[in-house]
């Protein structure tokens, strides 16, 4: 498995893996408007995870949950590093999606691989101005529960829920 979140800011491509967790870089940057390939000395990732989730919340990269035993934790990257946010997600989510509505994250279903639970609830997740406060929001229930499912937005006023398992195996 491959798991990884992009974000695009500007001319340059941010790409953050998580799996393998051996012999990868987990975050590399491109830089869309050089020939050169990548920026060196960018700050990797924390942790080693897959299956996280993350969007650019008031122009800021946020990535949340994932596969390993933090699961329910945000991190913002700016001023060059990731920097973990003190409030965490309601829930442990691994495998989850995510759009932005209303610049904020809503994060829907995923899993937790502790309790080996698939996920029906949502929750928004918001950042402050300074990027230093997190607030986290019950969202509404899906219909049912959801895990490696993909949320996208068909137009301004609707989202459309594709694919996906409503078992944890």
């Amino acid at each position: 498995h491959l798991h990884m979140i992009l974000f695009i800011i500007a001319n340059l491509f941010m790409i953050i893996t998580g799996l393998p967790q051996t012999e990868s870089v987990n975050t590399e940057v491109l830089d869309l408007g050089s020939d050169e390939s990548s920026c060196s000395n960018f700050t990797d990732f924390p942790r080693q995870t897959g299956g996280a989730i993350g969007a650019l919340v008031k122009n800021k990269p946020l990535i949340c949950g994932g596969n390993d035993n933090n699961s329910d934790d945000c991190f913002l990257y700016q001023n060059g590093e990731f920097t973990p946010l003190i409030n965490k997600m309601f829930k442990k989510r691994d495998s989850a999606s995510s759009i932005i509505i209303n610049n904020k994250l809503w994060v829907t279903g995923g899993k937790d691989n502790s309790l080996l639970v698939v996920h029906n609830s949502t929750e928004y997740i918001d950042i402050n101005k300074e990027g230093t406060e997190v607030t986290v929001e019950p969202g509404p229930d899906l219909p049912t529960p959801l895990v490696y499912h993909t949320i996208m937005f068909i137009n301004q006023s609707y989202a459309m829920v594709i694919g996906g398992w409503t078992a944890y195996n």
